[in-house]
């Protein structure tokens, strides 16, 4: 094996995970400073009865937009609006029963793929692990 290779990839991911995680702490940042903004406009423009304004802005113009989100289809939801179904028609015996069947059935169908990634570990291993020096 070649150890100077070997080390020289892991400089380098250790290098490249450490940009992204920086990066994305200055993204998170940045979107909540961004949301503070936009509410304090929103805030705005509401008080003044001004909900359809365009701001002309220079290369763009801004205006406040309906913006529909799904909820998100977790195992808790569905199984919520399944018993809602099963519960809304009388004539199915045991709307519990067939919602944790039906739940069951879904769990069951799902497929998993594994991958395997280099991540950090929380604490370095402990001295006399098999590990290799980089």
């Amino acid at each position: 094996m070649n150890n100077a290779a070997l080390a020289d990839n892991v400089r380098g991911w250790v290098h490249y995970d450490n940009l992204a995680s920086s990066l994305q702490k200055q993204v998170v940042n940045a979107r909540n400073e961004r949301d503070k903004y936009e509410n304090n406009v929103h805030q705005q423009l509401k008080e003044q009865h001004m909900m359809n304004a365009v701001i002309q802005i220079s290369g763009a113009q801004l205006q406040l937009q309906e913006d529909k989100v799904t909820s998100g289809l977790t195992i808790k939801a569905l199984q919520e609006s399944i018993h809602s179904f099963f519960r809304g028609h009388p004539e199915l015996a045991n709307p519990d029963k067939l919602t944790k069947e039906l739940l069951e059935h879904i769990k069951q169908q799902r497929t998993t793929h594994t991958n395997l990634r280099l991540k950090k570990l929380k604490a370095a291993p402990a001295q006399g692990s098999t590990h290799t020096p980089v």
